[in-house]
């Protein structure tokens, strides 16, 4: 849909403090998702929505001689456009959101085109100006007998540059702004149209999983989050940059504690201890407690023929420790903020069935 890529894009940061509340508020899977109907209307000449360009180059050496994967993603739809660009590891990311006007994603109906922004719209964090030309054939892709996307892969290289501003301990830049840069993993264009009203995604199932999670909040900045049953962390944060004017940068590490240990007294209260680990780049301590037990069952697994009972603290508070616990990545230290938090517990009470 037309909204489908825009929304996908511009709403990423949202997407990102998703997963980590969901992962903490385990008791949301008792809503069972709903189920669309087709509808008599769809219309029988598919009309595009949206254009997206997604390429990928996985090993690319940065001048602080990192190797980091590039991502690319560029969207085209009515009244806007959107450009996006990742650099990754196998446990950090950096990804930048660049709104651009729908002109700088230009493709004809075979699939060849342009990716030409501004550079008053990516400067100075990147310059970008690509070719791509189709290599195969179409693949077309139907919803309940309505055509719903088109893909083709296609061959694209030209002018890439990215320059992280991490500082001389980050990755510094990725590409170059003279010599040909080629994306060499799978690229392609997808077509998105109108199915006129049909409506064929259907949610993931939520997984029948026995332990718990908890979330730090940073405010609208930083999130921190994990499981009861792990040392593992992910810290999350979100930049919106001076310039170039609207950009968005999303920073997001997964690492390890050095402990996490959870007590409980009975269904009323509960308080995990968070311990950094600073060979892992997590320093401090700190604290969460909840108060005001909340339980019930919900439905998991495939087509939810699973159970489990939920535990969740209406009343949470986090306490940072002497000093406070913080994740690190090539931007710096990330940290909760005093008093918000979640923590929930969950137990499988029925397996699901494998069928």
């Amino acid at each position: 849909m037309l909204g489908a890529s825009s929304r996908h894009s511009r709403l990423r940061r949202t997407a990102a403090v998703v997963t980590g509340l969901a992962a903490t508020a385990a008791y949301t899977f008792a809503v069972a998702p709903g189920v669309a109907h087709a509808d008599s209307t769809a219309a029988a000449t598919p009309t595009v929505t949206g254009i997206t360009l997604s390429a990928t180059q996985p090993k690319v050496k940065t001048s602080t001689h990192h190797h980091v994967k590039v991502a690319l993603t560029a969207y085209s739809y009515a009244g806007g456009g959107d450009l996006n660009i990742e650099l990754s590891t196998k446990a950090e990311s950096h990804s930048w959101d660049f709104p651009v006007p729908q002109s700088a994603l230009s493709v004809n109906s075979s699939g060849k085109g342009t990716l030409k922004p501004k550079a008053s719209a990516t400067q100075p964090l990147a310059k970008v100006a690509l070719s791509f030309k189709p290599t195969g054939s179409a693949t077309v892709q139907k919803c309940k007998g309505v055509v719903e996307s088109k893909t083709r892969k296609v061959s694209i290289s030209g002018t890439f540059w990215m320059d992280t501003q991490s500082g001389k301990h980050g990755w510094g830049t990725a590409g170059s702004k003279k010599k040909t840069f080629h994306f060499t993993s799978r690229p392609t264009i997808v077509w998105e149209y109108d199915t006129g009203g049909v409506y064929c995604e259907t949610p993931p199932p939520t997984p029948c999983l026995s332990g718990g999670s908890w979330n730090i909040s940073g405010g609208t900045q930083v999130n921190i989050y994990g499981n009861l049953n792990s040392k593992r962390v992910t810290a999350t944060r979100y930049v919106t940059l001076h310039k170039p004017k609207g950009v968005d940068r999303t920073d997001n590490i997964t690492t390890t504690l050095k402990k996490v240990h959870f007590t409980r007294h009975g269904n009323t209260t509960a308080k995990l201890v968070l311990t950094g680990n600073k060979k892992k780049g997590t320093t401090g301590s700190g604290t969460i407690t909840g108060k005001t037990a909340v339980t019930g069952t919900g439905l998991c697994g495939k087509n939810d023929s699973g159970k489990a009972s939920y535990t969740y603290w209406k009343t949470t508070k986090y306490a940072h420790g002497k000093p406070p616990l913080r994740v690190h990545d090539i931007y710096g230290a990330m940290t909760g903020k005093n008093g918000s938090a979640d923590l929930s517990v969950t137990k499988v009470t029925k397996k699901p069935s494998k069928g």
